[in-house]
């Protein structure tokens, strides 16, 4: 099957429950439901062959993740297929990212998938996620190591349902024999809304002498005026009157209060909100018509969204009103409210936009690992001392690192509190990089332990520069990096050559841990040189530096002669002591003995040779062909006779 097949049969199969129009629990859902898991798969596979077109070598590491939902035009299919890949800040698809991947979603009843890893070739996988909640939910993915290295997509949803329980809507204080209003609304699963409407909606008071109207007998929400007659706690239900829906019902508690009581708050703040900073919170107790109440005396109780908050104790109002000092330190949105501790349906809520506070802290976040060499990004972020981002630092940071080879930016400044750098480490092992304040040094802060890790590109051989031919010389091989760091995880095959044509090299070789160590014999004395070549990638290779070859003990002798000559007439003859690969023997020292196939030849007497040659006269008289030998006097095994000279 291609690629283009897959993504139409998983889309065959994901349109099954649209086009059916199936009820969401039904047991064909269901079986469509889990027909659409496998096309998560299958559309998975397909966008998989379709990024192994994409050019990978071009990316650094990754920085975010990309989301997409292949099937999110479709607002009524609550199963989704998510494709999540992991890209650069260009935009590049990192081919070699090997981290897990986590999800959550603002849906909190959606069915997520477990932790993930991307396919390990393509840095992209397909997911499968089934929303169960309507309106617009965001899909988050992020790597459960580095956080930081995360995305989302946003999606409409509608799932609606069969009507599954009543909610009701209304204050939780009443003024006695003033209306109490409430509505009361229809629900599906999940707080969705429902595919069928019910006939009939019913409520109940506890107060018996409360006045209670008609039921709601139309299709929608019911709208209820109750007149409450009896002071303190009472309690309404809504109930369904339609046969045709098991519909739950809904209770709430409603104090009901004297006429002229205070039936809420109004909160108000004159100064902004900075983290960490006490500011006033003023509090009056007001009426239905919105005046202050001055006989209001009750207890007001605080809370607030934000857990670092500090809030001020149980306070009793005074003529209604009071002004408290409170302190929020979560920099963002926060919302304080105030309640009545024996009413808490007196209670309102208070915006407040809390600003940062100064910078106290940073921080830098950078790869656990990364190629020596090759670039990659790191963030430098900024935090007051309540962990909130420094959005208004405006310092200048200066970059250092324990590696000293190190490439970084020139000192810089934060934007909104954070700024991503890119940065190269030279040096293989354990290294850190460090961001100051370039006025303040104690704001400072280390990254976690980075390891940088070597790629061959080359290999170094190490020998000594003289060899003794037809003996072994031992070399060392070992791969490095551009910035010359031993590649330890290089596992390539190494093969040997030499400009000795006659050299015994090693076989080709596995090195270990990036180094090998092998012996070669050279035979030609001369200079020299080893090369190591990669057998796949053969621009991953080095060769040694020259290598002076000095012969061999001389172990022969070479006897040169003219081919012909006339009897009795004088003539040169040349020895030349050899070693055994036939290299001139130099510091051959010995006595040289001539003997001849011609009995009355007049030959030389005994000689020594200067530099391994030595040329003398010999005279041959009788007719024929003959040779000449030379013989060492003590080592009668070096010895070697002249080409056939014809004697005329």
């Amino acid at each position: 099957m291609t690629a283009l097949d897959r993504i139409r049969e998983a889309q065959r199969i994901l349109a099954c429950a649209h086009a059916e129009a199936l009820p969401q629990h039904s047991q064909r859902y269901r079986r469509v439901v889990r027909s659409g898991k496998r096309a998560a798969v299958i559309l998975g596979m397909a966008i998989l062959a379709g990024a192994a077109t994409l050019s990978p070598a071009l990316a650094l590491p990754a920085t975010h993740l990309t989301v997409q939902i292949l099937n999110a035009d479709d607002i009524y299919q609550g199963y989704k297929t998510v494709v999540v890949s992991a890209v650069d800040n260009a935009g590049n698809v990192d081919t070699t990212y090997s981290g897990t991947v986590h999800f959550t979603c603002t849906d909190r009843f959606a069915v997520l998938p477990s932790d993930g890893v991307l396919d390990e070739n393509t840095g992209t996988g397909g997911f499968g996620v089934t929303l169960n909640l309507s309106g617009h939910q965001t899909i988050k993915v992020a790597d459960t190591a580095h956080p930081n290295i995360s995305g989302s997509a946003g999606v409409d949803v509608s799932v609606n349902g069969s009507p599954s329980y009543l909610k009701i809507e209304a204050p939780l204080v009443a003024i006695v024999n003033q209306p109490w209003s409430c509505i009361v609304d229809v629900f599906g699963q999940y707080g969705n809304g429902t595919t069928e409407e019910i006939f009939g909606i019913d409520i109940l008071a506890s107060d018996p002498n409360a006045i209670i109207p008609d039921s709601h007998e139309e299709m929608g929400p019911g709208f209820f005026d109750v007149i409450f007659t009896t002071l303190g706690k009472q309690s309404v239900t809504a109930y369904s009157t339609d046969p045709m829906f098991s519909v739950s019902s809904d209770t709430i508690d409603v104090d009901v209060l004297p006429e002229g009581s205070a039936t809420h708050y109004a909160l108000s703040t004159s100064s902004p909100a900075t983290a960490g900073v006490p500011f006033n919170v003023a509090v009056k107790a007001i009426d239905d018509n919105g005046n202050v109440v001055p006989g209001y005396s009750g207890f007001v109780h605080f809370t607030a969204t934000d857990l670092q908050s500090v809030l001020p104790a149980d306070t009793q109002l005074i003529n209604g009103t009071g002004s408290f000092s409170t302190t929020l330190k979560t920099a963002g949105p926060q919302k304080i409210r105030a309640m009545d501790i024996a009413h808490h349906g007196i209670s309102t809520l208070l915006t407040v936009n809390v600003a940062p506070g100064n910078a106290a802290s940073l921080k830098v976040e950078a790869p656990a690992s990364v190629t020596a060499g090759t670039a990659f990004y790191a963030q430098v972020k900024a935090f007051d001392a309540f962990n909130n981002a420094a959005t208004g630092y405006g310092g200048t940071i200066h970059l250092t690192s324990t590696d000293g080879q190190a490439m970084l930016p020139a000192d810089f400044t934060l934007t909104n509190g954070t700024k991503q750098i890119s940065a190269k480490l030279k040096t293989a092992g354990t290294q850190t990089i460090t961001a100051t304040d370039t006025v303040d040094t104690g704001l400072a802060a280390t990254t976690g332990n980075i390891s940088v890790g070597a790629i061959a590109s080359k290999l170094v051989i190490t020998a000594a520069t003289t060899a003794v031919a037809g003996s072994p010389l031992t070399f060392t091989v070992t791969a490095k990096d551009a910035s010359g760091n031993t590649a330890t995880s290089y596992t390539g095959t190494a093969h040997f050559t030499s400009t000795d044509t006659n050299a015994i090299l090693p076989s080709d070789a596995v090195l270990v841990n990036g180094v090998g160590t092998f012996n070669v014999t050279l035979k030609t004395a001369t200079t020299v040189t080893i090369t190591a070549t990669d057998t796949v990638t053969n621009t991953i290779k080095g060769s040694s530096g020259g290598i002076v070859v000095s012969a061999a003990p001389a172990s022969q002798f070479t006897v040169t002669a003219p081919a012909s000559t006339t009897s009795g007439a004088a003539f040169y003859v040349t020895v030349t002591a050899k070693d055994a690969y036939g290299n001139l023997a130099k510091g051959y020292t010995g006595t040289v003995h001539f003997t001849s196939t011609d009995p009355l030849a007049v030959l030389s007497a005994n000689v020594t040779l200067v530099n391994g040659i030595k040329q003398v006269s010999v005279k041959l008289k009788t007719p024929g062909s003959k040779t000449v030998t030379a013989t060492d006097t003590v080592d009668g095994s070096i010895t070697g006779s002249s080409p056939t000279i014809a004697v005329n």
